[in-house]
């Protein structure tokens, strides 16, 4: 089942980096790389990703007015909402890199603000949730420099994972 649920999900992948086929949301520039390093591991596939993004009243207000809303409506007081930035993966529960792979990268993200490590069972008894900068819960929204601290994270963190897939895949 791993196996056909994984070229399944890396045919789509394929076919939404190479334009062939129209994706709502697509991969963002900056989280594409690790993506597809990821993906490159014969036992784990992706499901999803999001690179964060900073959205400024400005920026909501214009699309608002662009979709026929009322720009009037209350918005939140701050300067930004942050969406956060994050993928999902499934590994091969037969295999023993898998899950040697997520407890690495669960161990790395120990020790930064606004992340998270979770396994997803309703997904499946092997997929996992990496968050890497996420808006505080039950905050409305980021001051100018917290928008940039949590951008300044997802980098770091998407370097950092990448050097780990790296490293894991010159031991593998």
């Amino acid at each position: 089942m791993f196996s056909r649920d994984r070229e399944r999900w890396q045919v789509y992948l394929q076919k939404v980096i190479a334009g062939e086929i129209s994706h709502e949301f697509p991969i963002d520039a900056n989280i594409l790389g690790l993506v597809e390093a990821l993906n490159d591991f014969p036992f784990l596939y992706t499901r999803g990703s999001c690179g964060g993004h900073v959205r400024t009243r400005e920026h909501i207000l214009k699309e608002r007015v662009l979709r026929g809303f009322d720009a009037d409506m209350p918005l939140f007081s701050g300067f930004a909402v942050y969406a956060g930035s994050w993928f999902t993966f499934t590994v091969d529960g037969s295999c023993q890199q898998g899950e040697q792979f997520a407890a690495d990268l669960k161990q790395l993200l120990q020790g930064y603000q606004h992340t998270y490590f979770k396994n997803m069972p309703q997904t499946g008894p092997f997929a996992y949730a990496v968050v890497l900068a996420y808006q505080e819960e039950g905050k409305e929204s980021v001051t100018k420099e917290e928008a940039k601290q949590l951008t300044v994270q997802t980098s770091e963190l998407i370097e950092k994972v990448t050097e780990l897939v790296k490293a894991f895949k010159e031991v593998s």
